[in-house]
């Protein structure tokens, strides 16, 4: 091969590499360091507290837990509010019940809150479905269309217990007091009380909200 040929392929091999180099997107470039050492620095290179796995840190932290055990696509938990119905009129100061069904989910499985928050991999059992619990809360929706701030709530209460026999939850909800628009929403986790983690995040949703209104007599 003449000097010539050699220069022209090592230009095109050249150019060939810097246009590959460029076609991907900055924000991978500055993500993909190696596996090991995004876990094992992770939280060094962070702003925030370490995670003391005991219990709830309000102002934030980091964490490096794994992820844990996560199930296939076949055993993704689902959730409906079937008490009350959407748009339901409810007196004030008259208890009610919320009641929801699942699949896919072995509820019943809460860590100890104090000492045990976001510390261990989430876990599935023999049949392949995240081990956990759920949550209800309430809020009253403010007006039509302003957004429900999170750290305001009217009722809120973890489920630690199993369901009755046709996989059904029944949770009893004191009386509100005032009148409004209020949304009624599950939340679940694992047993370590966090979110749990899926293998997709094309799907449909894992919980549910309805809303309903309360009226005086």
């Amino acid at each position: 091969m003449s000097n010539l040929n050699k220069y022209i392929v090592f230009y095109i091999v050249l150019i060939l590499t810097i246009c590959s180099v460029y076609a991907i997107p900055n924000n991978l470039n500055k993500r993909h360091d190696s596996d090991e050492t995004k876990c094992n620095d992770f939280c060094q290179k962070s702003k925030l507290p370490p995670a003391n796995f005991s219990s709830e840190q309000l102002t934030g932290f980091c964490s490096s837990t794994v992820l844990g055990e996560v199930p296939s696509t076949d055993h993704l938990a689902s959730i409906l509010i079937t008490k009350p119905s959407y748009g339901e009129i409810i007196q004030c100061n008259k208890e009610f019940i919320l009641e929801f069904k699942f699949v896919n989910f072995q509820p019943g499985a809460a860590s100890n809150l104090s000492l045990d928050f976001d510390r261990y991999p989430q876990s599935i059992n023999e049949d392949g479905n995240i081990i956990g619990h759920y949550h209800v809360s309430i809020q009253k929706i403010p007006s039509p269309n302003a957004v429900p701030d999170p750290k305001n709530y009217t009722f809120f209460t973890p489920i630690n217990y199993s369901p009755n026999a046709t996989e059904t939850y029944q949770v009893p909800i004191p009386g509100l007091t005032e009148e409004g628009m209020y949304r009624a929403c599950t939340y679940t986790t694992a047993e370590s009380h966090q979110c749990i983690n899926l293998p997709t995040g094309d799907r449909g949703p894992i919980d549910d909200c309805i809303r309903f209104k309360v009226e005086k007599d």
